[in-house]
């Protein structure tokens, strides 16, 4: 009779952690940005480029970047991905696609994301629990990915079950009804223009004084990952408003980009550094060019697109795609896309 008890109570959990992990892949957080369905549902081997790096990278505009150069990019890049996982993002962004070149945004291991679950726990773990783990379908990769946030997110064992059940959760969750592309930054800060002062904040201008990166352990991880494909790896970095918006301020973080050359050179990688006096200078970038001290608006993201793509044309060929028809669905995107920002920000955008 006990035995008969404990056979049934163990299939009943069995049951009940199928039905939670089944149900936990239709949760979503706040963020409707799901950019694990648009890897998977983008046609097999068009994209030119994959973009991979944390909210910053957004400054790149993949439809900009049709619109002027015939060029497909799938930019792979959410808030909080950081350095342990985006030889993760690669490898799923990599099952489908073959492109030319992969860019990788040094943002992700600038700062130690140890630092940055403990000022914005929250954010932090719900960006990744809700918008990122339960999207990636069981694998190796998967089981990786879970393996690289115990060891480098000071995991504990609320945020590994919140992780593997995220349904359990009554923060902020919704069924996952949208099944949308992400191609563009569809929210309204985007299109909104940063005041002079704002970028003053205390919190942000300590941020910039962390100098603690991720652990060479993780950075020449991903270096040998990257060694083995027969992709070229490129790493950039996105221009910092912070940056050109309090100069004197931030001289320190300015360095510890150029100081990243030496260490990408010496391990054969190229690296493309927009933080600097020159680039800033020449692009012309001033505040209004961003919406808070970190990011890039609509305006910024197309000086900074253009930029971009021109420094990879001189590296690598592509095909100008525009006119022909089996990639018709960019200039429809490119449309419905000039189309909303006008319908719900009265803004008329050019791409």
């Amino acid at each position: 009779m006990k035995l008969k008890i404990i056979i049934n109570s163990l299939v009943l959990l069995f049951i009940t952690i199928i039905i939670a992990l089944f149900l936990s892949q239709f949760i979503v957080s706040e963020s409707k940005e799901d950019i694990i369905y648009t890897v998977n549902h983008m046609k097999p081997n068009s994209i030119d480029v994959v973009i991979v790096g944390p909210s910053t990278s957004k400054a790149f505009s993949p439809l900009l970047a049709w619109k002027r150069y015939g060029i497909t990019t799938l930019n792979c890049s959410f808030g909080h991905l950081s350095g342990p996982l985006v030889k993760n993002m690669i490898i799923e962004c990599t099952k489908k696609q073959k492109p030319k070149v992969i860019l990788i945004n040094i943002d992700a291991f600038l700062y130690n994301n140890k630092g940055l679950l403990q000022n914005n726990r929250y954010s932090s773990i719900n960006t990744l629990a809700y918008y990122f783990f339960p999207k990636v379908k069981w694998s190796l990769n998967k089981i990786s990915i879970l393996k690289n946030l115990i060891k480098y997110y000071d995991f504990n064992i609320e945020d590994t079950i919140c992780f593997l059940f995220p349904i359990i959760s009554t923060h902020g969750l919704s069924l996952d009804t949208s099944k949308e592309l992400f191609l563009a930054p569809k929210y309204s800060s985007f299109f909104t223009k940063n005041d002079i002062n704002s970028n003053a904040r205390r919190q942000m201008l300590n941020a910039h004084k962390d100098k603690n990166f991720y652990t060479m352990e993780s950075i020449e991880d991903l270096f040998d990952f990257c060694n083995k494909l027969d992709v070229p790896i490129i790493f950039f970095s996105v221009v910092q408003p912070v940056i050109f918006t309090k100069p004197y301020i931030t001289n320190n973080t300015a360095k510890r980009y150029s100081s990243l050359d030496t260490l990408f050179k010496e391990n054969g990688f190229d690296y493309i550094n927009t933080n600097d006096y020159y680039t800033i200078r020449d692009l012309k970038f001033s505040y209004e060019d961003s919406y808070d001290g970190y990011h890039l608006n609509y305006w910024g993201s197309a000086k900074y697109t253009s930029y971009i793509i021109e420094r990879l044309i001189e590296k690598c060929k592509f095909e100008d795609k525009r006119n022909n028809p089996d990639y018709s669905f960019w200039n429809n995107e490119a449309k419905q896309y000039i189309k909303y920002v006008k319908d719900n920000f009265d803004i008329d955008i050019s791409l």
